[in-house]
């Protein structure tokens, strides 16, 4: 076994016994010796030391673990053990640790205020129609809540998300249909930004062949442009037209590649 301590007596020890000798809750130890005298030891500084001890080092896991209301109560049992013994750098260990435990529950509690705030605005984007960003403020909060280990309210945001999410994806529908339109109507400006805003709900939702469809009437619609202005006699604005169209097609070309790949 491991020594804890030791004493040495004047002579051979002939006796030994161990009692709660005033009542305290902690044994002594008591020795007879060979010089005729009595030799008592208490345990209660030892074992409470040991206590303090023990309650720090498990509110230091604890506080790393994240779980930081348990943390705060061993420290705080730590504390008034060290307290207890006189031990003012044991206090101050403590004290420092209670301080750190705090703050992580306060920055805690601003974190939840912040991802239910998310949630809250993503849920008022959704009932006004507005899918995309009541979906980007649902990723948000769902980071949040994972981080926090917010499980019932991480699998309420990720509900509303999958809802929203399907929404995005008529919403992207409809909205590129209106591009089209436009495109046919030969309102080419009118239709790039209506395109434009379809691609991203596509590409939201990851719908390759929604947004490669966005981005091939978007092409479509510069070169219309080009050609528009170049009749026109601006070959400068031209210029800068066909260059995007030419952009576009350049990268719709190496998608299709890449998809021909063996």
């Amino acid at each position: 076994c491991n020594e804890v301590w030791n004493y040495r007596t004047g002579l051979s020890v002939k006796s030994i016994s161990v009692d709660d000798l005033d009542n305290d809750g902690y044994y002594e130890v008591a020795i007879g010796s060979a010089d005729r005298k009595l030799y008592v030891f208490g345990s209660k500084e030892h074992v409470m030391g040991s206590s303090a001890e023990e309650s720090y080092s498990e509110a230091q896991k604890l506080y790393l673990e994240g779980k930081y209301e348990m943390a705060l109560n061993y420290s705080r049992n730590a504390k008034e053990l060290y307290l207890e013994l006189n031990d003012s750098r044991g206090v101050s260990r403590a004290e420092r640790l209670m301080e750190q435990i705090e703050g992580a529950i306060e920055n805690e509690g601003n974190e939840l205020e912040t991802a239910n705030r998310y949630y809250s605005l993503a849920e008022n984007l959704s009932n006004s129609g507005d899918y995309l960003s009541a979906s980007k403020n649902l990723k948000t909060a769902i980071a949040k809540y994972s981080l926090l280990s917010e499980v019932d309210l991480l699998s309420k945001a990720d509900s509303l998300l999958e809802k929203t999410n399907s929404m995005v994806a008529l919403t992207a529908d409809s909205i590129y249909n209106n591009g089209s339109q436009k495109h046919s109507e030969r309102e080419y400006m009118g239709a790039i930004s209506i395109l434009e805003d379809a691609r991203e709900h596509y590409f939201w939702v990851k719908d390759k062949s929604g947004s490669r469809n966005s981005a091939q009437l978007i092409a479509d619609s510069y070169h219309e442009l080009a050609r528009q202005q170049l009749n026109a006699g601006n070959p400068e604005e031209a210029n800068a037209y066909s260059q995007r169209a030419r952009s576009l097609y350049l990268c719709l070309d190496n998608e299709g590649a890449k998809g021909r790949i063996p």
